[in-house]
């Protein structure tokens, strides 16, 4: 059975029977059984990891339905790490699954996360990824990250041997609290189905030792456009730098209406930009390609990073910072462009 079960994975070279029973020694905790976690623990029971974890305090409602597929209208009302345990179950009896309905916090992620071997962030939650971070570099697991935005996503590896953590690419984490998730700024059904599947993808490499693990690698997803685009990072320069600043639409427009004069990167798509933007902006380029642009960005000034809500202005300030940009001149317009249309000029349309 396990041979016929697998015949069409193990036939595969860089598998084998050895990398099947690789795969059913490993151990892997995913967090959060939503729109990242259905896809990747579907594909992972179905490969024949040995034993899975799923952590998740929440359940399941309609608005879920589309893009978490483990789901079915049946389930409305019941929890995810329970229901989904029993659904994997179907798909594979021969593997242990264990289920916590619980959300992973500080005082409970060692316990969790421990006795793994891989782990697997499907949380939607920035301020748990440097929790993740944080426990799996203390306890010596590698993990797996992804995050999704409309029709845009992104995949990392972290914490591979030598390799960089979460917080190398994103230090600031007090910049958390104003990005937006799914709930409130939507996304593509299908998106967290192709994002969740690379992550499977990369767990599964991880457990085999084969193939390009994306360490110290940002793969960039855009389903509007089908680009995929893989960007490198490095660590942060060894000299002492201020944190960038998270401010506040209104903040602007006062520190604008008092004189400052800061050199602003609109960092949304082109067509973001035809629909609505901001007086003054210096240099529009899509967050993706921002690390093309270097040369024209000045070093000594103070630079206001935006986009539509603030997570892609996140991730360019991160990008600057790794090309040597000092943080006291990084500003990060929180809520973005919408938020400036709520909060200072009702003018600017919103999308």
């Amino acid at each position: 059975m396990l041979n016929e079960r697998y015949a069409r994975q193990i036939i595969l070279p860089e598998i084998g029977e050895t990398g099947q029973q690789k795969l059913k020694q490993c151990s892997i905790v995913v967090i959060g059984a939503g729109g990242l976690g259905s896809p990747a623990l579907l594909y992972l029971a179905s490969a024949g990891i040995g034993e899975i974890t799923i952590v998740d305090g929440d359940i399941v409602e309609a608005s879920n339905l589309h893009r978490q597929i483990l789901y079915t209208e049946s389930d409305i009302g019941t929890k995810k790490a329970e229901t989904a345990a029993k659904k994997l179950k179907e798909i594979n009896s021969q593997i242990k699954i264990n289920f916590i309905s619980e959300f992973l916090n500080k005082d409970n992620a060692k316990e969790i996360i421990q006795n793994h071997d891989i782990l697997i962030d499907g949380s939607d939650n920035i301020p748990t990824r440097y929790i993740l971070d944080d426990y799996c570099k203390d306890i010596g697991i590698p993990w797996v990250h992804a995050s999704i935005h409309r029709f845009e996503g992104q995949i990392a590896c972290f914490n591979i041997s030598d390799s960089l953590g979460y917080r190398d690419l994103f230090p600031d984490s007090s910049a958390a609290e104003n990005v937006p998730n799914c709930a409130e700024v939507g996304v593509l059904g299908v998106l967290p189905g192709i994002i969740g599947t690379i992550q499977a993808t990369q767990a599964l490499k991880i457990c085999l030792g084969i193939g390009s693990d994306l360490r110290n690698k940002v793969l960039l997803v855009d389903t509007k456009t089908m680009n995929f685009r893989t960007m490198s990072y490095g660590k942060q320069p060894e000299i002492i730098f201020e944190k960038p600043k998270n401010i506040s639409t209104i903040d602007v427009k006062n520190m604008i209406n008092e004189g400052w004069n800061p050199f602003i990167i609109d960092c949304r798509t082109q067509r973001e930009t035809e629909i609505a933007k901001l007086e003054n902006v210096n240099l529009s380029v899509e967050h993706t390609q921002i690390s093309t642009m270097i040369g024209k960005i000045p070093k000594n000034k103070d630079i206001l990073v935006y986009c539509h809500h603030g997570s892609r202005s996140m991730y360019t300030i991160s990008v600057l910072i790794n090309q040597g940009f000092n943080g006291k001149y990084l500003y990060n317009l929180a809520g973005g462009i919408d938020s400036w249309s709520l909060n200072v000029d009702p003018s600017i349309r919103r999308y």
